[in-house]
């Protein structure tokens, strides 16, 4: 992705001071990866890798957010929002096919991300660490029918080093309906 922030709105006039120059262009490489595995007796096993890598610091509307539903799902979504990071998630699942056409999935799984705040610290305090890991331990259920609806939960442990004002649990809801 590579992308030019600027403020051209008529709010400069009115907010902000006259010399504010938001202008900056930066370069950001995504990745993902994931394999699903079938193993017997209806069970497979997930494994997915994604990331980033930034050619600057960056905003942070262009930053990676290492927590969340989509991320370490022990922790927070805004816990940790990085320039360069990288997310390790492992799931072994167990389907159950349920009425006549839902399936009800069942889940564990173990998520692991690291990444770097800043691309460049070098204005940071001295002392103030850059880096930061997250790793989360949890279960999950969902109940779904293709091309129809999904129901999803999870809870998720955080694990490792604790983070300030972090929850000990995450749970996690969401519905999906399809037309």
């Amino acid at each position: 992705m590579f992308g030019n922030l600027a403020n051209h709105t008529n709010e400069q006039a009115h907010y902000v001071a006259t010399d504010f120059q938001p202008k900056s262009r930066f370069t950001v490489y995504q990745y993902s990866l994931s394999h699903e595995q079938a193993l017997p007796k209806s069970f497979a096993f997930n494994l997915g890798v994604n990331g980033q890598f930034a050619d600057k610091t960056l905003d942070s509307s262009q930053k990676m957010l290492l927590g969340g539903l989509y991320g370490v799902r022990g922790h927070q979504a805004g816990v940790a929002s990085v320039d360069e990071g990288h997310l390790v998630q492992t799931e072994l699942k167990h389907y159950l096919p349920l009425f006549s056409k839902s399936l009800l999935t069942s889940s564990v799984f173990y998520d692991y991300g690291w990444g770097k705040y800043y691309k460049h610290s070098g204005f940071l305090a001295r002392g103030v660490n850059n880096s930061v890991k997250l790793q989360s331990i949890g279960a999950g259920l969902s109940l779904s029918e293709a091309g129809s609806y999904a129901i999803n939960a999870s809870v998720a442990k955080p694990l490792g080093k604790k983070i300030e004002n972090a929850d000990k649990h995450q749970f996690w809801f969401s519905a999906i309906k399809t037309f």
